[in-house]
């Protein structure tokens, strides 16, 4: 094998020297790893060089068998180098982790952190392979993985090869059914009743759609309820579902995962149920926008650390019998980036509609009559927008109220008490017009909707007998 080498040497005295009025780290950027910086007086030299042809191993995995009498698993296994390989490190990782990473480099780096030794003799297929560390899912495949060295200890080419840990049958027929009931535009009832096969069951309810981002974000394999609620149950589960602050007439789901007598499970059952509208379909959409007190109320100061009194001004918004929901926000009218200089930037910020797919999606609607207080200086004129959605998903026309604010706010103990929930403004820090939106309050929580779902796995007993061992690994941590 032809090897050309373009050698940069440098005399150590020569580097301190340089590096005492010069910078004085050689820092190296290797894709999938954090920078290495090394002192320039301790660099002897510095090679670039070229191999031809291509560093690899040829990987093959058979078939995946189990003995329940000796608790054993084994894959026969070959690994064999090729021409100019001296070593490499192998590993085994979930299938659909592994095709989830398309840059090769990023996958290379993953084995080069997590596989471990390196070994400098072939595995022939005389000899099965047996795993450590992680213990495997039955039913799902899986990736012996490979990184081939060559004599210089360069990690080059990835090779990997697919075999499959067989489904182990269940005991029974394990089911959860899930009943629907008192549906209304923000909240609806599901009933989960187990059957006579189900040990326990786990279950989840989210907008639909984020059971499966939740669960692609842990690696995606089925069963695994990976979301931001969830809980386990013995017996029956009746599930308040909280739909506040999202669009009326939405879908939401409801994930449950029964267990056999022996704690195993298939994969997790997703029912879906829609939640009514708000409007009634035939009105036009409006917003009734009323300018309320202006008094002094306390603000968290970020210089005082600490609450101080500053002038509020109190507004309520209250949508007709058309609209299913409603957004607004409370602009500084003048200014470069104020509502008088680009309205239809304003309104369109307004009018944005939650990304389905992603996961700041809590609270984005305002459905009921709702009230809110902004943060505003004397003598300030604000643009207040408020826009109403229709049933079928479209903007209604925009409400628009200018205001200018007293010369004087009304001391705090005259502030009038709520007649309505609070509501729901735009973020200013949502938005490029976040530099003409005022400071404004909100004060809600959270019913109990996306907490943290414990990482649920059923393992295969481990595999152990006398052959090579090759170490499993998570790629989604």
């Amino acid at each position: 094998m032809k090897k050309l080498i373009l050698t940069a040497a440098v005399a150590c005295g020569t580097l301190f020297s340089y590096a005492q009025t010069h910078p004085d780290r050689v820092v190296i950027y290797k894709q999938g790893f954090d920078p290495q910086s090394i002192l320039a007086e301790r660099v002897d030299s510095i090679a670039f060089m070229q191999i031809e042809g291509k560093i690899e191993v040829a990987v093959t995995a058979g078939e995946y068998s189990y003995d329940e009498s000796t608790e054993q698993g084994e894959v026969p296994v070959t690994i064999i180098r090729g021409e100019g390989c001296a070593a490499f490190q192998c590993m085994i990782a979930r299938a659909d982790q592994v095709d989830a990473i398309t840059d090769e480099s990023q996958l290379a780096a993953s084995i080069e952190q997590q596989a471990g030794d390196l070994y400098w003799e072939d595995y022939t297929e005389a000899e099965g392979a047996v795993f450590n560390g992680l213990e495997l899912l039955d039913g799902y495949d899986y990736y012996v993985l490979c990184l081939a060295y060559d004599n210089w200890g360069t990690p080059c080419s990835v090779s990997k090869a697919k075999f499959n840990v067989p489904k182990i049958p269940l005991q029974g027929d394990p089911q959860v059914e899930v009943t629907f009931s008192d549906v209304t535009y923000k909240s609806f009832k599901a009933t989960l009743t187990p059957n006579a096969d189900v040990s326990s069951f786990g279950y989840i309810y989210a907008w639909k759609g984020q059971i499966e981002l939740q669960s692609a974000m842990f690696g995606g394999v089925e069963g695994y309820l990976n979301g931001m609620f969830a809980a386990k149950s013995e017996t029956e589960v009746v599930i308040n579902g909280d739909c506040n602050y999202y669009e009326p007439g939405s879908e939401w789901e409801v994930g449950t995962l029964a267990k056999d007598a022996d704690g195993r499970y298939d994969k997790a059952v997703i029912s879906t149920v829609q939640t009514a509208f708000r409007g009634d379909g035939t009105t036009t959409p409006d917003v009734d926008i009323k300018v309320g007190d202006y008094f002094m109320s306390e603000w968290w100061d970020d210089a005082a650390q600490g609450n101080v009194e500053k002038p509020t001004l109190h507004i309520d918004f209250t949508p007709n019998a058309g609209a299913n929901c409603f957004r607004y926000a409370c602009f500084m009218k003048d200014g470069e980036t104020g509502y008088a200089a680009d309205p239809e930037g304003c309104i369109a910020y307004v009018t944005q509609d939650m990304d389905p797919n992603g996961w700041a999606t809590s609270y984005w609607y305002n459905i009921d009559p709702s009230w809110d207080e902004f943060q505003i200086d004397p003598n300030t004129t604000v643009v207040i927008v408020a826009v109403p959605k229709a049933n079928d998903g479209t903007w209604g026309e925009p409400v628009v109220v200018e205001y200018t604010t007293p010369a004087e706010a009304a001391p705090a103990e005259e502030a009038p008490a709520a007649t309505a929930a609070k509501g729901l403004a735009m973020p200013a820090a949502k938005s490029v017009k976040a530099a003409s939106t005022v400071n404004f309050q909100r004060q809600f929580q959270n019913g109990g909707r996306m907490q943290t779902l414990p990482f649920m796995m059923q393992p295969v007993k481990k595999a152990a007998s006398t052959g090579k061992t090759i170490k499993v690994v998570d790629l989604s941590k």
